[in-house]
């Protein structure tokens, strides 16, 4: 009987092929509703009822006050293209009833039902994709967990555009206008690349992302204008590269979570550990700062863009008190009021590396304790704190740190103030100041300044406290002093010309005692080696060219001065200071 059947068909086929008829559809209805050539079954009223396996599809737009019902696993509903309507108090458009395996929605819309779009939270391991939702009373988009939402739409639902259950993925998926929030996630969910868009407008406390659990990952998503950007509630959620502005609130985010910010608007305030990477260059507004850092373990890649501060605005980075472990680097900041960065009473270790500050009113940067300036620029800061009246009592200049600071191969110019400014026990290398109304670089007690240029600077190149090395410097051409000196330092190798105006002004100047002055050159200056302290060891040091060479007070000791004559240098004193 069965071979009899089989004869039959492949008859049957054999004369559609003769006569030139389509054959695909012919041999599909051989096939079961399951297998790879299953008939597709239409559906073309509503309501409907899909309890048995197979492929599904709209012949039409329908409209109802019920809709399709998937009582079965291992169904895919093809929507063709079509649109499923309700009438007034309607309920879901597509109803997985009970838990279903392997369900698949695609290519199509639902608008203006009384309950959910597709209310699919009962499938797992489902897909819907290429699906609009619209003006529904309930959720866009509900699905469950091990499943997947891409490339769809959903827009001007009562609740969430969509919301899905533990394990699933919302991808490429457009959420906009909806009453709670764009996209409602639990754990362990990817939600990649998504736009999220005015979420919550009807309760106002919608997000655009909305994560509830932990061990989701968020990332790449943009979302904007939403009561919430970006709500996370759980933990070790990683969260990276998301676009987040103008939204009421742009993040609400628990401790706990590996956090990579994409910035895209200030002020920002952050408060957990963070990577923050600029988006874009940032303008700032009057009355506040630009970004405010109270947490610890922050960095902020500027990524070569800029923070711009707003006529009224105050420091373009501040860090809160306490905080430590903050690096800011690879941008710059300019034209704020107040400090570009503000950290002077942070907690320690802020790094601040190839940023340039300029256009600044008080200080292009004012660290703390134990910070590092990198290869950073400092430009015409301080002009406000140069144009403050007395007793605004206002401080400005370029880069300033506190006590045990590091700066390398950093340039202050043309600041208001002092160029380089830090506390005792700090450390300068491969430095350059110049054009500064201050002194260039002005240093507490117990530092070390090593191959460092001062020039041109409004009162001293170097202003040196106690119990500091400068070696290998060079100052030139300053107002005051080239160098200047405290007690028990260690001055060595270090050249000074053309420092002084008029009859003031030394190329290098010992003011205190117990200092060691070692192998310098000073040449052209209004005043060369000048000694006003005692017990100070002064030798192998040469000058030339200044209006007096050596002015060395009694109670030091001082090796001989020798003034060459016939371009001779005498031998046999290793320790003799020479005029030449």
């Amino acid at each position: 009987m069965a071979s009899r059947l089989l004869s039959i068909a492949w008859g049957a086929w054999l004369v559609l092929l003769a006569l030139g008829l389509p054959v695909a559809d012919a041999s599909a209805q051989l096939g079961d509703d399951t297998g790879p050539g299953a008939r597709r079954i239409p559906v073309s009223r509503l309501p409907y009822t899909i309890d048995r396996p197979g492929s599904y599809f709209l012949t039409a737009t329908l409209v109802g006050d019920r809709g399709i019902t998937i009582a079965s696993a291992d169904v895919t509903l093809d929507l063709d293209g079509h649109t499923l309507v309700g009438l007034e108090a309607a309920g879901d458009a597509i109803e997985v009833d009970v838990e279903r395996d392997n369900i698949v929605i695609q290519n199509g819309s639902m608008r203006d039902w009384g309950g959910h779009g597709v209310n699919a939270l009962r499938a797992f391991h489902s897909q819907i994709k290429n699906v609009r939702a619209t003006s529904n009373g309930g959720h866009g988009l509900l699905l469950g967990r091990e499943s997947a939402i891409t490339e769809c739409a959903s827009r001007f639902n009562g609740g969430s555009g969509v919301s899905v259950s533990e394990g699933t993925t919302v991808s490429d998926t457009v959420c906009v206008f909806n009453g709670g929030s764009g996209i409602a996630v639990h754990g362990a969910c990817r939600v990649l690349r998504n736009t999220c868009q005015n979420n919550g407008y009807l309760l106002g406390i919608g997000a655009g992302v909305l994560v509830t659990g932990d061990d989701n990952r968020i990332q790449g998503n943009d979302l904007s204008d939403n009561d919430v950007g970006l709500d996370i509630r759980g933990r070790d959620n990683l969260v990276a590269e998301n676009l987040v502005r103008h939204n009421v609130d742009n993040y609400e985010i628990e401790r706990g979570n590996v956090l990579h910010i994409l910035l895209g608007q200030i002020p920002e305030v952050i408060e957990w550990p963070a990577t923050v990477t600029l988006a874009a260059p940032l303008t700032g507004k009057g009355g506040d700062h630009g970004v405010e850092i109270r947490s610890d373990d922050v960095s902020i890649d500027l990524n070569g863009h800029a923070l711009i501060g707003f006529q009224g605005s105050y420091n373009g980075i501040i860090v809160r008190p306490g905080y430590a472990n903050i690096s800011v680097h690879n941008g710059s900041l300019r034209e704020w009021d107040g400090h570009g960065i503000f950290a002077a009473d942070a907690g320690g270790n802020v790094e601040v590396r190839d940023v340039m500050f300029s256009s600044n009113g008080l200080y292009g940067a004012w660290l703390g304790d134990e910070s590092t300036s990198l290869d950073c620029r400092a430009v015409r800061n301080g002009r406000r704190a140069a144009a403050a009246e007395e007793r605004e009592a206002l401080e400005g200049g370029g880069l300033r740190l506190g006590q045990g600071g590091t700066l390398r191969d950093c340039t202050a110019i043309g600041n208001e103030g002092t160029g380089f400014a830090v506390g005792p026990g700090s450390t300068f290398t491969d430095c350059l100041a110049r054009n500064n109304a201050g002194s260039g670089l002005s240093a507490a007690d117990g530092c070390q300044v090593i191959e460092c240029t001062a020039s041109f600077n409004g009162v001293h190149g170097f202003e040196i406290a106690s119990q500091c090395t400068l070696r290998g410097s060079s100052a030139n051409d300053n107002v005051q002093d080239g160098i200047r000196i405290g007690d028990e330092c260690r001055m060595q190798s270090n050249t000074a010309s053309g420092n002084g105006d008029g009859e003031e002004g030394a190329g290098l100047h010992v003011i205190g005692s117990r200092n060691r002055v070692e192998d310098n050159s000073v040449s052209g200056n209004a005043r060369g080696l000048v000694v006003d302290g005692t017990r100070n060891l002064v030798v192998r040091n040469s000058a030339a060219g200044n209006e007096s060479d050596f002015e060395i007070v009694p109670g030091n000791s001082v090796g001989r001065i020798v003034e060459v004559q016939d371009g001779t240098v005498p031998g046999g004193d290793p320790w003799a200071n020479f005029v030449h």
